[in-house]
């Protein structure tokens, strides 16, 4: 298991709840909620400002790890907080401009 790096995320990072919960109604009329998943799981997107040295090192990271089982990933959205997630890459991070040093987003899913 890799442990995803560890850039200060910036504001901006998400970590958007994933949740299959339908809600249908019961022949009787009452309200019913089902749900196949056996817990609500997350999408996170982290943006970073980075170095062009930063950048390579996370280039060569998605490339070793990105079909991996799972990533340890760390949720920093604040000073104070943090919380574990176990994901997989949900896609190749994204780059807002095309100068060798700036703002990447990276985009995982809890496995």
């Amino acid at each position: 298991m890799s442990q995803y790096p560890a850039y200060p995320q910036l504001v901006g990072s998400t970590l958007q709840p994933i949740d299959d919960l339908v809600v249908e109604e019961s022949v009787n009329g009452s309200a019913r909620a089902r749900s196949f998943f056996p817990a609500v799981k997350h999408r996170l997107s982290l943006t970073h400002s980075m170095t062009s040295s930063e950048l390579i090192a996370l280039r060569q990271f998605y490339s070793d790890h990105r079909l991996d089982d799972s990533i340890t990933v760390v949720w920093r959205p604040g000073c104070t907080d943090e919380e574990t997630f176990e994901c997989v890459f949900d896609g190749v991070p994204t780059y807002s401009d095309g100068n060798p040093e700036g703002t990447v987003t990276v985009h995982l899913r809890e496995v």
